[in-house]
């Protein structure tokens, strides 16, 4: 096997979180229903992190919410803060531990250091894309990404950092992550099926789409999508 045949590396991907409260199933069942009728084209095998707060108290073990969110299109793939004792429960259904204490068998923790000054940040990488992305195409960028054309219905473009698009929006765009959400989105014509910014997305159907011809910039504020339109 020569070292082209397998690489390791590091990438953001946008990742939503269901946070878990003092909830029952009936009540998870219910909550989940009313957003899948709210975003069906969303909840399709829908990849989720399950956020569990400190103050969370239920009765539902770790299968009881994955069966109950498989049920409704969302996959968990990883547990970010748990409860005494379901330890065990994540290692059996191979998910990722993204909790503060996690740690790998064996690893002890290091010794603090003293505090460093801040780094300049690091230069997002960019990606300049020339042509049209079709239905059923899905381009992604590391960090920022243009492109020169439009993105049909049933396409989707995906980045870490801004998205702009020098054309028509009629797919899905996705910019930024949970631990950017100041990147932006912007555009020449706006008839989206769907946006996101760090993970809080909107939906469009035919009858509410936001269709716009013109400059369009999406920015996320106050944890809610913003547009602003230019002739």
């Amino acid at each position: 096997m020569t070292t082209d045949d397998l690489t390791l590396k590091t990438s953001l991907l946008p990742l939503s979180t269901l946070t878990l409260g003092n909830t029952s199933a009936e009540a998870l069942t219910a909550k989940l229903a009313e957003k899948r009728a709210a975003a069906p084209g969303l909840f399709s095998r829908f990849p989720c992190i399950l956020a569990l707060p400190e103050r969370t108290k239920t009765t539902l073990s770790l299968s009881d919410i994955r069966q109950i969110c498989e049920e409704h299109g969302i996959l968990i793939i990883g547990v970010s803060g748990h409860l005494a004792g379901w330890e065990a429960e994540i290692t059996r259904h191979h998910l990722a531990d993204f909790s503060d204490t996690a740690q790998l068998p064996g690893k002890t923790e290091a010794p603090q250091k003293e505090p460093e000054l801040p780094e300049e940040p690091a230069e997002r990488a960019l990606k300049i894309h020339q042509g049209n992305v079709r239905s059923g195409q899905q381009l992604y960028s590391q960090g920022d990404l243009i492109l020169m054309g439009n993105v049909s219905a049933g396409a989707e473009l995906i980045a870490a950092g801004d998205v702009h698009v020098y054309g028509h929006i009629r797919g899905r765009v996705l910019a930024g992550t949970p631990d950017n959400k100041s990147a932006v989105i912007s555009c020449q014509h706006f008839d989206a099926e769907l946006v996101s910014i760090g993970g809080t997305y909107q939906l469009f159907d035919t009858q509410e789409c936001q269709q716009h011809q013109g400059d369009t910039l999406i920015q996320l504020q106050e944890n809610r999508l913003t547009y602003t339109h230019h002739q």
